[in-house]
């Protein structure tokens, strides 16, 4: 068996550190006309970890491997690929009843609510209380 490309490695060890569920990141490698593609496959609840609030994690996951791909002579592209069941980290904001009518809304409000998993919210504010 080949050992694996620098690409792949780098790519590879950066999701592990980032999802809850290390072992099933899943990244395959194909070589085209355009250069190399890495397709990332991780587990439904730890899309919204690796993509990121408005895609910002996904951004920075891509700027960093196409430093790893200049350094390395190759033209690399990243693709995400969104399972099935995929839970993506959003939140709203709340406001009384009271700001509600008329159709106004104030945007003066602070509070913050989140919408997902629970059980990943626990899992996010252990990872970044470690």
């Amino acid at each position: 068996m080949s050992q694996p490309s620098i690409d792949v490695v780098v790519l590879t060890n950066l999701l592990k550190s980032l999802v809850t569920k290390p072992e099933e990141v899943k990244i395959t490698r194909q070589i085209d006309e355009m250069g190399v593609l890495l397709s990332i496959q991780v587990h439904p609840q730890d899309m919204g970890i690796v993509i990121g609030r408005n895609g910002a994690m996904a951004t920075a996951i891509k700027t960093l491997m196409k430093a790893v791909g200049k350094a390395n002579h190759m033209n690399l592209r990243i693709r995400f690929l969104e399972p099935d069941g995929s839970t993506r980290f959003v939140g709203r904001r709340t406001q009384p009843d009271s700001m509600r009518s008329g159709g106004l809304v104030s945007n003066n409000q602070d509070s913050y609510t989140s919408d997902a998993n629970p059980s990943l919210e626990d899992d996010l504010k252990d990872f970044v209380l470690k």
